[in-house]
């Protein structure tokens, strides 16, 4: 665990799992402690999202980039331009979220109103990538956010035939074992299918 409380109340500290650098930031604007994705974009560190896992402060960074600039230009797709688009369906076992173009600024909104309304549709959600090329820091966040949430539902966020890019960042970013990935929608609701949704938790009852 690279990200714990600090010392002060509203504090967290970023320990850098390469250097063992300390950086102390303010989380009180944090809405799940567990989700550190905000504090690593706004001080430029990578790593997981998540407070468990690896974090890299900045000039590791730079050092990590160095060493895998061959793999990251093999990676990095031709770009084709598609149109930007978010189509919701149903399936008996999870909600479909078809997104084609890039998971950007351009679309975040509309990305995560989406997932919202698949969220009540069902606590399983599959997204079918199979026309995106590309995802930003921002795209990213709404992944992690959308996760989060079926998670706690006791559901899954799915992703269907993500782009060699997209996998790339994923395993960067170490949520290639937190995201189930697919090679394409059909794997996906099959697997779903096989791990349905966990029983809701009832609320605890209060002691008179």
């Amino acid at each position: 665990m690279t990200a714990v409380p600090g010392q002060v109340a509203n504090m967290i500290d970023l320990i850098c799992d390469r250097c063992g650098n300390v950086l102390s930031c303010r989380a009180d604007h944090l809405r799940d402690l567990e989700v550190v994705w905000p504090l690593l974009t706004d001080q430029g560190w990578a790593g997981s999202p998540f407070a468990t896992g690896q974090h890299t402060c900045p000039g590791c960074v730079v050092g990590q980039l160095r060493e895998s600039r061959s793999a990251a230009a093999a990676a990095w797709p031709v770009r084709k331009h598609i149109p930007r688009s978010v189509e919701l369906r149903h399936d008996p076992h999870a909600a479909i979220v078809e997104v084609r173009g890039d998971i950007d600024r351009l679309l975040v909104s509309t990305m995560q109103a989406a997932l919202g309304r698949a969220a009540a549709l069902h606590r399983n959600i599959a997204l079918d990538m199979s026309a995106v090329q590309l995802v930003d820091p921002i795209g990213l966040g709404v992944l992690v956010r959308g996760h989060v949430r079926a998670r706690k539902r006791g559901g899954h966020l799915c992703l269907a035939a993500p782009s060699r890019f997209v996998l790339t960042v994923l395993h960067t970013m170490r949520l290639d074992d937190a995201l189930p990935v697919f090679d394409d929608l059909p794997s996906a609701l099959t697997w779903l299918a096989a791990h349905p949704p966990a029983p809701r938790q009832a609320p605890a009852q209060r002691s008179s």
